[in-house]
């Protein structure tokens, strides 16, 4: 995310979150945050625009799609009504 210096990639059915990794020590970088889409896989991620909040999407079925504060770390969200994956978020 530009505007958070911040990225994120699905690892199974965890989020991970890491600082901008544009830094002389991108190699060695620690993840910020670490959510959890317990038990399912999730499959995309996106942040808003501020880079506050991120969206999850989960795969399989009836798949929801999670809205955490990274600031909070909270979950404050949670969108039902998917029959399969949600294959993208923007």
């Amino acid at each position: 995310n530009n505007a958070s210096g911040l990225l994120a990639y699905c690892a199974g059915s965890t989020v991970v979150v890491l600082s901008d990794l544009s830094s002389s020590s991108s190699l060695s970088a620690q993840p910020l945050h670490l959510i959890a889409s317990d038990p399912k896989p999730v499959s995309c991620v996106a942040f808003n625009s501020d880079g506050s909040l991120i969206a999850v999407g989960e795969k399989g079925h009836k798949p929801r799609v999670l809205i955490w504060d990274l600031g909070s770390r909270s979950l404050i969200s949670t969108l039902e009504g998917h029959q399969f994956g949600v294959a993208s978020i923007a």
